[in-house]
């Protein structure tokens, strides 16, 4: 379980008590943490991460770092390849924006908890 700074948990249970929230931290505060710790917390079981291409590889160690137990794959490939990945058991699906244009119906048809 992660340890977070006292504005981190404040941050967190904003997101898990609002139901529909943003947060909009500055740079290098640790959003990416908070919603995490989140959807651990809420027990989400599918969980949709939209993010530059760039920004993938840190999403995924960051869950593996904080959330061992937790699973976490990206999309990415063919589009054969990625139909499968969007159907995937993962806990955490990790794709970049440009897929959400290209693969939007795929996306829609999954039982998100948390995107």
């Amino acid at each position: 379980m992660a340890k977070l700074y006292p504005y981190q948990r404040i941050g967190t249970d904003f997101l898990k008590d609002k139901g529909r929230a943003l947060l909009a931290d500055e740079v290098g505060l640790g959003k990416s943490i908070q919603a995490i710790t989140a959807c651990e917390e809420l027990q989400a079981r599918r969980v949709l991460i939209l993010c530059p291409a760039i920004l993938k590889e840190q999403w995924k160690a960051e869950i593996e770092k904080f959330y061992p137990e937790s699973i976490a794959s990206f999309v990415s490939g063919t589009q054969g390849d990625r139909f499968d990945l969007w159907q995937s058991d993962s806990q955490y699906t990790i794709a970049n924006y440009e897929l959400l244009l290209r693969d939007f119906g795929l996306i829609e048809r999954q039982d998100w908890d948390v995107i």
